[in-house]
């Protein structure tokens, strides 16, 4: 549920929050450039899987509760990393943009406001499915 969405967003907006770090278009455009971004796709799949295995494993043995506590705590980390790199969350641009100071702020953009917005649904959607669930 939550791959997709995150596809879309770094297909839609490759340069775009930790991307202003290296020149990740720049990176995408040499030979070995598309097998880094496969590579990423099935790394990223591949611990989606393994969240959900584990997850699966927490509520079968009856352990919700821990489940719940690392839900909450990598949700946190996320907002803690998002808070800690708050300026290039909020623009959204290209590496030469970002580091000229001429990229536009993210909600100027209506795509990328409703992929967060689908991200968000399923991100929560997930979340409720997974842990609120009553058997």
């Amino acid at each position: 549920m939550i791959s997709p969405a995150i596809l879309l967003i770094l297909l839609s907006f490759p340069d775009w929050e930790f991307s202003y770090i290296v020149d990740i278009g720049g990176l995408f455009k040499t030979a070995i450039g598309p097998w880094l971004g496969v590579a990423f796709i099935i790394w990223l799949n591949l611990m989606f899987l393994a969240g959900f295995n584990i997850g699966e494993r927490l509520i079968m043995a009856g352990r919700r509760d821990l489940l719940q506590i690392t839900v909450k705590g990598l949700l946190s980390l996320i907002v803690a990393i998002t808070v800690v790199v708050g300026h290039e969350t909020l623009h959204l641009g290209g590496f030469e943009e970002y580091h000229a100071g001429t990229a536009p702020l993210i909600f100027s953009s209506g795509n990328f406001l409703l992929a967060a917005v689908v991200f968000t649904v399923m991100l929560s959607s997930a979340y409720f499915w997974a842990i609120r669930r009553r058997e």
